[in-house]
């Protein structure tokens, strides 16, 4: 009898597991989801000042310990830097083209990472979308050339995802929406793992997302905007920030605890509702563009409103500060169209590249009085 009964419970126990497993499968983001929302009128407008009138293709800008890094991948020095505190004066040209150890034949910084080891700051470079070159960014200063300490493949291939490194050793990979076949195969969701493993293993998994949201047939080429973003490291390395390009969704992922949440803003776009119907590119919705952080704050790029938008010259992006909690703090708007941002927070300056009409330029926000 104890038998019979001892069968029925684990038999009990299965389905209960398998009906909470089905339900699961069925939402479109298994993190904790906390709805937020933050004003959209009456912002501030800042007023930028163009610096370094000679930049030519720049593609992406960011900022450490006060240096102003600029990407750019046509030039034969692919990546400039720049003093904040000496009123940008040029400091180094580096990642000369092509193939050897100290040489770069793509480079991009995927995630901004620095890193501290042995009291120099290093750079994690991206280089051809498959393998990251570590540059050790203060020797490099100091002897005026480009310096890889370490070449490795990359956990992730920058085209299928994202790779952080952790100041345990580990990865904290993201892997995108992916396919068996582009026109008519199933899709599978992104997914986010930490662990040693370089093969792209899917062990140490964080559940984020349960099934991929439905797009109608007509619209199918919108599953590789929906789900794209942008990820950064909190310098302390404890927490992780994905924001999406295309939906109103922030996920902040702890490290410790391995878990994460999602911060949804009130929007008509949802992950667990199907994408609305659009005739044309110019009507995708914009969620968030480009951010950076600091120990205190996450800082975003914030487009609003659609593709189409977005091509009027005058459009005005809003520059929104979050805390590491996913709390608003405080936003305005910045008066150029701007792409690319980073803040330097010792000077209190916000740096944004607007790319129009095959010309880049680079403007410079003091932002001081919004600190205090």
């Amino acid at each position: 009898m104890a038998n019979f009964i001892m069968t029925r419970y684990i038999y009990l126990m299965l389905l209960v597991l398998m009906i909470w497993s089905c339900n699961n499968k069925q939402k479109g983001v298994l993190l904790p989801v906390v709805e937020t929302s933050y004003e959209t009128t009456d912002l501030d407008t800042v007023y930028g000042v163009p610096v370094i009138s000679d930049i030519v293709g720049a593609t992406n800008i960011y900022s450490e310990e006060s240096i102003l890094f600029v990407e750019c991948p046509d030039a034969t020095h692919q990546l400039k830097l720049y003093s904040i505190n000496n009123n940008l004066e040029p400091i180094a040209n580096l990642c000369t083209k092509g193939r050897a150890k100290n040489e770069f034949i793509d480079p991009r910084a995927a995630c901004k990472q620095f890193i501290k080891e042995d009291g120099h700051t290093k750079l994690l470079m991206y280089d051809n979308y498959s393998n990251i070159k570590t540059i050790d960014i203060t020797e490099s200063i100091k002897q005026g050339n480009t310096i890889v300490d370490k070449v490795e493949a990359a956990p992730v291939n920058l085209r299928r995802g994202r790779s952080i490194y952790l100041s345990t050793g580990e990865w904290f990979n993201h892997y995108e929406l992916h396919y068996d076949h582009p026109i008519d195969g199933e899709f599978y969701v992104p997914r986010f793992t930490i662990g040693f493993n370089k093969e792209n293993s899917l062990d140490n998994e964080i559940p984020t997302f349960g099934k991929v949201m439905f797009i109608s047939e007509k619209n199918r080429g919108l599953y590789n905007f929906v789900y794209s973003g942008s990820m950064r490291l909190s310098p302390d390395n404890s927490k992780v920030v994905f924001t999406f390009f295309h939906m109103p969704y922030m996920f902040i992922f702890d490290l410790k605890e391995r878990t994460g949440k999602a911060f949804h803003t009130e929007s008509v776009l949802s992950f667990d509702k199907p994408y609305p119907d659009i005739t044309n590119s110019s009507e995708i919705a914009y969620g968030y563009g480009d951010i950076d952080v600091t120990d205190k704050y996450i800082i975003c790029l914030c487009p609003e409103g659609t593709q189409g938008d977005y091509t009027d010259p005058s459009r005005r992006p809003v520059v929104r500060f979050f805390n590491w909690d996913g709390e608003y703090l405080f936003g305005f708007y910045v008066d150029k169209r701007t792409y690319y941002i980073t803040f330097d927070e010792n000077s209190g300056l916000l740096f944004g590249l607007e790319t129009r009409g095959g010309e880049e330029r680079i403007y410079e926000y003091d932002i001081q009085k919004y600190l205090k």
